[in-house]
């Protein structure tokens, strides 16, 4: 029902919405083994998301794209791009916890150290243990 009423909304010519359905879509079609239209859906969304403003949604399509790649295409090479992908966006919209989270989940995939630097303090911060200088 969600997804019908995106799609309403889409058609009706409601720019804030297609990025949501891009990611949607990409998710089904993942979901049913539907690699090449998946990952075409997937690049969609983000690019979407990206040119919207909306960087928590490209952070998440670039998220699940990534594990989608590593997961399910079996391309770890161009996971990694999309999780930096991931892990940068997070880090603008200052969701400094899920910097935190991906780098750990899969530092094992980083060839040299992650590109990423977490600034100490606000990483700190979202998980409560900052303490004062």
């Amino acid at each position: 029902k969600t997804l019908s009423q995106l799609e309403t909304w889409a058609k009706s010519g409601n720019p804030n919405v297609v990025h949501t359905l891009k990611i949607l879509e990409a998710e089904q079609l993942a979901f049913h083994g539907k690699k090449d239209k998946a990952c075409m859906a997937y690049e969609k969304s983000i690019t979407l998301s990206v040119r919207c403003g909306m960087v928590q949604d490209a952070a998440l399509a670039s998220e699940r794209y990534g594990e989608y790649l590593l997961n399910e295409v079996k391309d770890q090479e161009k996971a990694v791009y999309y999780f930096e992908k991931a892990i940068s966006c997070y880090e603008d919209w200052g969701a400094m916890a899920k910097v935190v989270q991906l780098t750990d989940k899969y530092s094992d995939l980083w060839r040299v150290p992650c590109k990423i630097e977490i600034n100490e303090q606000l990483a700190s911060r979202q998980s409560g243990t900052y303490s004062e200088m």
